[in-house]
Formats: C-alpha cells, structure tokens, sequence
C-alpha cells in the first residue's frame, strides 16, 4: 500500500510541473523561411486554406480557399515576404467574415505557422493566459496526405 502512494504521487507530481509549464514564446521568423506549400486551418465548422506555390521573383501565387456549412469562397492572389510578415496583394475574407492582407510568419515551438494578423492580439493574450490557441488562429503547414483529403 505504501509503494503504491508514493507512485501516485510520483505521477501526481510529473503531472502537475509538467501542466504548470509556460508554453515557448512565439517567435517571428526571417523572410529567408520556405514557404511554399499548403497551409490549412480549421475553427468548428470552418476551414480556411492557402496553397503558396513556389515564388518567382519573391512573388508567391497563392490559392485561397474558405468554406462553411453555408458556403465557400476561392481566390487567387499574389504575396510577398516582407519582413517577419506574408503581404498579400489584395484582402481575402474567411469565412467567418474576417478579412486580412497580412500574415505573420511565426515559428512557436518547433513548428511554423502563418497567423493572419486580426488574430495577433488574441493570440498573445492566449499565451499570457496560458492557452494553446494555435488551432483557430494559425495556418498550419500540413502534409499531402492532409491536403488530399480536402479535395471535396
């Protein structure tokens, strides 16, 4: 009985500082960051994606898809790196209705994500708070067999 205390508290323990981790700051990334590739994000029953083909001349040609249960929009634009920031050139609208012609390029943890910039400040608020929010506020690099099982 007594062995058995001391692991539960050996895990309740682990457990505990484990939880009571800060999450790594964020950090914004230099323009020389390849990103070309597909980048998709999902909020409840909503989906945002990007697809950055390979840049010529630093423009990037970008696919952008938004879509609901009511609807969807595709577009395509141009962008460039411009500092730690993805420029557009001309605004998209998500679903959602939030519009936006920039993204920063953030690297948080050992991942890379492009955050389109209405959702900065709720982000860091979300760091300070100690919440995870990449999910609904970051395009998330994700792999080929991801991006198949878009395609409607």
């Amino acid at each position: 009985m007594f062995a058995l205390r001391v692991v539960v508290v050996a895990c309740l323990v682990s457990f505990t500082v484990a939880c009571a981790t800060a999450p790594p700051d964020p950090v914004l990334v230099a323009p020389d960051v390849q990103l070309t590739g597909y980048w998709a994000k999902e909020h409840e029953t909503e989906g945002t994606s990007l697809q950055l083909g390979a840049p010529l001349d630093g423009v990037y040609r970008v696919r952008f898809s938004s879509a609901g249960c009511l609807g969807h929009e595709q577009s395509e634009v141009s962008a460039v790196v411009e500092g730690t920031w993805l420029r557009l050139g001309a605004s998209v609208t998500e679903y959602s209705g939030t519009s936006y012609s920039r993204l920063a390029i953030v690297r948080y943890g050992s991942r890379l994500y492009l955050m389109p910039e209405p959702y900065l400040a709720r982000f860091h608020e979300a760091l300070e708070a100690r919440i995870d929010s990449r999910q609904w506020a970051f395009m998330l690099r994700t792999s080929a067999l991801a991006r198949l099982s878009a395609i409607p």
